[in-house]
């Protein structure tokens, strides 16, 4: 396989993803934190990540690091396990990951190519040219498919166990954020021009669209596929039903947007990371909020925090969180 070099006149994804990155930590780091400082937080990567993504139990986190490739982590206790990248000789700018729920396989993605991994081994079990520029993506729960959303304005089922296209779903700008429910029968999509669906596998029309007025840069299902979360830039954030679209509560509006969200496994409680670092727990059905935290970040800037990549629920009862400048972020409740 041959990938075509990168132009000389245009910067590589993952420079202006930690761009924009750096350019939210600036724009938020004048705001005072609100909540709970985290009970530890260790260093995972020095200084900064292009991505961060927990495992469904919280147990595993995958970092792609900007001086060191990819690194497989466990959260408890805290251990480097493998260290994981696209090619022998050098390091990959991983830009998302993504965990079956079963716990076998993980899968780790560049601008166009994605690796599965096997857990237990740390051996590659697949390398794979995308369809399209990944902008994210969701493993099912036993691994053997991978949901993209894409830049070529769909969202695609992709075999990462054999290789090529299961299903397809057009859409009418790029896919920024794809997520499905447990039994992979419903997948929720959030795309540049607002539109947020809900879709049936292996049906081409969605069962519903939701207007909203910006790009929706993250969503997040329950694992049921009872109810949907939806964040669109500097707009409040909405819960709600997949059926019908109707907004079961909604979420305050914030400086930046939610770019972590995550639903506890019986979907009664939503948690959520902010790009001004803040990490939030709430009721679903509500939207009532039940706790906060804040993620004091590493920088040049005295008391500036970063962008929240992922949250995940622990085992013990409390939350993580990974940010931007490589700091896992433990929480107690």
């Amino acid at each position: 396989m041959t990938i075509p070099p990168r132009s000389a006149t245009h910067p590589s994804r993952p420079f202006v993803r930690l761009l924009l990155v750096v350019l939210a930590t600036l724009a938020t780091s004048a705001c005072l934190p609100t909540g709970k400082a985290p009970s530890q937080s260790v260093e995972v990567a020095r200084q900064a990540i292009y991505s961060g993504h927990f495992s469904q139990d919280g147990q595993w986190l995958l970092i792609g690091s900007y001086y060191h490739g990819g690194n497989l982590w466990s959260t408890s206790p805290v251990n480097r396990h493998f260290d994981w990248n696209h090619q022998s000789d050098g390091t990959t700018g991983i830009i998302g990951a993504a965990f079956s729920a079963d716990g076998r396989y993980a899968a780790s993605n560049d601008n166009r190519t994605i690796v599965l991994w096997d857990m237990n081994s740390g051996e590659a079990k697949g390398f794979w040219t995308a369809p399209g520029v990944i902008e994210s993506m969701q493993l099912t729960s036993d691994g053997r498919y991978a949901m993209l959303g894409l830049e070529d304005n769909s969202a695609t089922l992709f075999d990462i166990q054999n290789g090529g296209i299961r299903a397809r779903y057009p859409h009418s700008d790029i896919v920024y954020s794809v997520a499905m429910s447990r039994d992979a029968l419903q997948l929720v999509t959030g795309c540049a021009d607002g539109l947020v669906q809900v879709w049936k596998s292996g049906q081409t029309e969605p069962l519903i669209k939701v207007q909203q007025d910006n790009p929706v840069r993250t969503v997040a299902m329950t694992s049921d596929g009872r109810l949907i979360f939806a964040s669109a830039l500097g707009k409040p954030g909405r819960i709600m039903e997949a059926s019908s679209g109707r907004v079961v509560a909604e979420l305050p509006a914030l400086r930046g947007y939610y770019t972590a969200a995550r639903f506890s496994d019986n979907g009664d409680q939503l948690l959520t990371g902010s790009s001004s670092g803040q990490v939030q727990l709430w009721t679903s059905n509500s939207g009532a909020l039940q706790e906060e935290w804040y993620s004091k970040g590493f920088s040049l800037f005295a008391n500036t925090r970063t962008q929240v990549e992922d949250v995940a629920f622990a085992r013990d009862g409390g939350v993580l969180a990974i940010t931007s400048n490589g700091q896992l972020h433990i929480m107690k409740r």
